[in-house]
């Protein structure tokens, strides 16, 4: 997380990444990737920002045509409404783009979502699965990357 935003004095020095060089945080990842392939044999995984924080150069796709896989918005929805979540996806399906929808915790824990948010929003996505693909991020990328973008 970067520690110069609003309300991030908790941010710890070796944790904040205005503080970090961007080719430390690669290697960490890679470390990472290396140590989990060695436990479960795979070799693709995904990776979401910390505390959506884009550290790259914050640019976002607005088209499928020009995507960048690894630059797709993070949306991290605490205390809304299903309608206001809803709101959300619908825009993505009118850019013509995808979203990347992150939950700390449904109906308890820090930065929630009530339960009945998440249900209204999951029972609007099934009702629309003719508009909206809903899958872990890594099969989509995956889709994306092969056959969208080659």
């Amino acid at each position: 997380m970067r520690g110069s935003l609003p309300t991030r004095e908790w941010a710890e020095p070796e944790e904040d990444l205005d503080q970090r060089m961007l080719e430390s945080v690669v290697n960490e990842i890679d470390d990472a990737n290396h140590f989990l392939t060695f436990i479960d044999g795979h070799t693709t995984r995904t990776f979401t920002l910390p505390c959506i924080d884009n550290i790259v150069d914050g640019k976002v796709a607005t088209k499928m045509a020009d995507l960048d896989i690894l630059r797709i918005p993070v949306y991290t929805p605490y205390n809304v409404s299903g309608e206001e979540h809803i709101t959300y996806v619908k825009s993505a399906a009118t850019e013509g783009t995808m979203t990347n929808l992150t939950f700390h915790g449904i109906g308890s824990d820090h930065l929630s979502l009530s339960t009945e948010a998440h249900v209204q929003l999951l029972a609007y996505l099934a009702k629309h699965q003719s508009i909206y693909w809903v899958d872990t991020y890594q099969n989509i990328s995956t889709y994306v990357n092969h056959a969208c973008i080659n």
